[in-house]
């Protein structure tokens, strides 16, 4: 018998030994274990300094399902008879026996609920499986679709990407032709700019030179009859027709545009400008870019249509202009030059005796102040008050 008993707690040290090397919690005290014959079961001892140390550690073993333990813990010698190390439990099941080496293990509900409780946890998760294996049909129909939706975003990714940079160059191209542009705009109208100078220029030393003739004459004329001699009755008439000339030499950049509706006079110069561009865009196809000035003669009349008077720079512009006046035959609009008030009454007096030789089939033409009738010549004589023929063309 004493060596069934001394084999058995052999056994038990060992298997406590055991317990303690695994790091199992120990709980034990010396009262706990009274001196008896053998083992037995008791009621379950609810000691107060066990209370207190099994709230004071329930943070450290929270995740152990409580409500399932119906058995005591595992217990074993500590170094200390004054150590406690317990295990947490709702309810604390103690054994007593008179040999110190007694070891209670844990309850196996409370192993397999704590294990049940940790596979719900790891199914709750979503990234576990219990039997892992292929893939279904539907998951790969699933997955393959995926792939091929990536593919698809990819595609359209690089696609999109050439498409970016496509309208990036384009619009670099665009901001070059801009410049470019803007630049030529610039030299254009300080071109014109330099034009306008030079005519005005121009103007300025022609009316100049016009007074300085006319001072000179009228001091001349003052100081000594006898100088004119027996040509003081052709000078003012050559003094006239110098000036005519000098005039129309300044009007020849002068177009004048007749037919135009005519408004209550609020239309400024810019609206001349385009109105006048806009004509001729459209009846002769010409794009003009010289025009100085442009604005209507006379007053304001509600039954008439004034005249515009355009000045262009551009002598090729104007020469293109008239040249395509015939286009204009079946409107109500006209083009011509504009010329000085003795050329206009030649032209206008020409012009009414055009009429009175006018045939079927003959050719008239009016150039500056001379009627041309097929092969006649005419033009008006302001000494004899009449038309005067001046010379017959020979046919070729």
């Amino acid at each position: 018998m004493e060596e069934t008993t001394k084999g058995l707690r052999i056994c038990l040290f060992a298997l406590q030994f055991a317990v303690v090397v695994a790091g199992a919690s120990v709980l034990g005290l010396p009262d706990d274990f009274p001196p008896m014959g053998g083992i037995c079961e008791a009621a379950p001892a609810m000691d107060p300094r066990l209370l207190e140390t099994t709230c004071v550690n329930l943070s450290e073993h929270i995740e152990r399902p409580l409500e399932y333990h119906r058995c005591a813990a595992a217990t074993t010698t500590s170094s200390s008879s004054e150590t406690i190390l317990p295990i947490i439990q709702q309810y604390l099941f103690c054994g007593h026996g008179d040999d110190p080496f007694f070891v209670m293990f844990p309850c196996p509900e409370a192993v397999r609920e704590r294990a049940l409780h940790r596979r719900c946890l790891l199914l709750l998760g979503g990234d576990f499986e219990t039997i892992p294996g292929p893939m279904t049909k539907s998951q790969e129909e699933k997955l393959n679709s995926v792939f091929d939706s990536v593919q698809r975003i990819e595609a359209n990714n690089v696609s999109l990407l050439e498409s970016v940079n496509q309208v990036s160059l384009l619009h670099a191209t665009l901001k070059n032709d801009s410049e470019s542009l803007t630049q030529r705009v610039g030299e254009l109208e300080d071109k014109l700019q330099s034009m306008s100078t030079q005519h005005s220029s121009a103007n300025g030393e022609n009316i100049s030179k016009m007074q300085a003739i006319i001072d000179q004459l009228q001091s001349k004329a003052t100081g000594s009859d006898s100088w004119l001699g027996p040509t003081h009755e052709k000078e003012p008439s050559r003094i006239q027709n110098k000036i005519d000339d000098l005039e129309n030499q300044s009007r020849r950049s002068n177009l004048l545009f007749y037919g135009v509706t005519d408004t209550d006079g609020s239309e400024s110069w810019e609206a001349f400008e385009r109105i006048v561009k806009e004509l001729c865009s459209s009846h002769f196809g010409i794009s003009v870019l010289s025009i100085s000035r442009a604005h209507r003669l006379g007053r304001f009349s509600a039954d008439k249509k004034r005249p515009i008077i355009a000045k262009i720079f551009n002598e090729k512009e104007v020469e293109s202009i008239l040249s395509k006046g015939f286009k204009l035959k079946n409107t109500a609009l006209r083009v011509a030059r504009d010329y000085s008030e003795a050329v206009r009454d030649k032209r206008r007096k020409l012009l009414q005796f055009s009429k009175s030789l006018k045939k079927d089939g003959d050719r008239i033409r009016l150039v500056f102040n001379k009627l041309f009738v097929n092969d006649d010549v005419y033009t008006w004589d302001p000494k004899s008050n009449s038309v005067k023929q001046l010379s017959r063309r020979n046919n070729t």
